[in-house]
């Protein structure tokens, strides 16, 4: 019995192995950047990136200044990376401009 070397497989094979590699191309390459784009992030992640305690989190979502999260069920929520991405721009944004007219 030899091993077949292929990285996918870790028995012994009396007969060729028989593991087809998934496809790569395009469409791979796209459902990966989509996957990527949609990192979903859970409430302490949010916390840690915007420094942000959970009751203002929530205080600023009422109010309208905060992204809302997407629910995955009756008790699991996430917000869009790219959500909270853009919203610590926007309120960077501001600072860096204002230091320009010095």
């Amino acid at each position: 019995m030899a091993s077949c070397g292929c990285t996918q497989c870790i028995h012994f094979h009396t007969e060729p192995c028989r593991y087809v590699p998934a496809r790569s191309g395009p469409v791979m390459g796209n459902f990966k950047s989509k996957v990527e784009a949609a990192r979903m992030l859970r409430r302490r992640e949010v916390e840690a990136r915007t420094g942000l305690a959970r009751s203002t989190i929530y205080d600023w979502m009422r109010a309208g200044r905060f992204p809302r999260p997407v629910s995955l069920g009756s008790r699991a929520v996430r917000w869009r990376e790219q959500d909270i991405d853009q919203w610590i721009a926007a309120r960077v944004a501001p600072d860096v401009t204002s230091e320009g007219g010095r």
